[in-house]
Formats: structure tokens, sequence, C-alpha cells
């Protein structure tokens, strides 16, 4: 009996440090993309971490659905004139491991009068099948 307590104990311990494990995972990829953003532009970060299916919801617009429509509605935007930058404040991921979110904080710095704006966001992950984390869903509300 005393045996079958520690093994389940160890199985208890190993299954959390997994669980956390993936949390961290997920934040680190959060951080990365938001430091794509710093470094090439908001477009090219949103691009690149998009999974084919995502959806983008913006203020006063209908949902932009899907990674080629993404790309079409960034098209013709520039996005030298602001750098926004974010920082998860936390994630959880499924039981299964295949599906997850981040919320956090987000700042757009206006380079033109330094203004800065600032929100909250929620992006919803899914494990890609080489092990990387693609946004599905992504949307954010200005004010704090």
């Amino acid at each position: 009996m005393k045996h079958g307590f520690v093994i389940i104990s160890i199985l208890a311990a190993t299954l959390a440090a997994c669980i956390n494990s993936t949390q961290d995972d997920l934040i680190k990829q959060d951080k990365d993309f938001s430091n794509l953003s710093l470094e090439k532009g908001m477009k090219q970060a949103f691009l690149q971490y998009a999974a084919d299916t995502a959806v983008l919801l913006q203020k006063n617009t209908m949902p932009i659905v899907g990674k080629k429509a993404i790309a079409a509605a960034f098209e013709s935007f520039s996005d030298t004139g602001f750098v926004l930058t974010w920082e998860p404040l936390d994630a959880a991921v499924s039981k299964s491991g295949d599906l997850g979110y981040t919320y956090g904080l987000y700042t757009n710095f206006i380079k033109a009068d330094s203004s800065v704006y600032r929100g909250k966001y929620v992006s919803i992950w899914e494990k890609q099948p080489d092990g990387s984390w693609k946004y599905v869903l992504d949307a954010g509300n200005e004010g704090l």
C-alpha cells in the first residue's frame, strides 16, 4: 500500500510538471509572437503565427477568416507607423494538449506623435502537427 501511494505521488508530480511545461511553452510562443511584431512588424508576425483557419476579430469590421483573408486584409495596410507589442499574463492548455489560450495586455506605440494606446487581448492557439503553436483566434479591445 505504501509503495502504491509513492508511485501515485510521482505520477501526479510528473503530470503537473508536463501541464506547467505546456503552459510555459504557450506563454513563450506568445512572447516570441510579440517579439517578432517588434522586430519585423505586426503584419509579418500575424501572418507567421496564423493557422490556416485563423480568425481575427478587430474593431468595426467583420471577422477576418483564414490566413489567406488575413494576408489580403493586410496587403495594402502599412505597419511602419506604429509598433504593436503585448505581454501575456497567463495561459491554459486543454487536457488533450492540442488547444490553449493566452491573454494579456498590449501596447500600440504610434511613432508620429509618440502616443501610446493600451488594451487587452486573448489568443486561442492550436498545436500543429510539427509541435508548434499557431493562433486560431485573436481578439483585443482598447482601454484599461
